[in-house]
């Protein structure tokens, strides 16, 4: 960035500047195609049935496909026998 125009335009000047370390570095360029795939990188980590209850999971039977559900009750049921295991 240039001191004289803060628009992201580098003048010799500047680069000589940055050059010997007058300057700090340019900071790096996001492009918006980084942002998406951060985003839908974020997007698919997002588990929603995750912290659901039982009858809750029941509820959205109708919603989500059966086996994505079947996985999610095994799982619960597992994670309540262990609790009462530690009980």
């Amino acid at each position: 960035m240039s001191t004289t125009n803060p628009e992201i335009r580098e003048t010799e000047w500047d680069a000589l500047q940055r050059k010997f370390g007058n300057l700090p570095k340019l900071p790096d360029v996001v492009t918006e195609e980084q942002l998406t795939r951060e985003v839908v990188d974020a997007a698919e980590k997002v588990d929603t049935l995750a912290s659901k209850s039982l009858k809750e999971l029941d509820a959205l039977e109708d919603e989500v496909e059966e086996d994505v559900l079947e996985k999610y009750r095994r799982k619960r049921l597992e994670e309540i026998e262990n609790r009462r295991k530690l009980e």
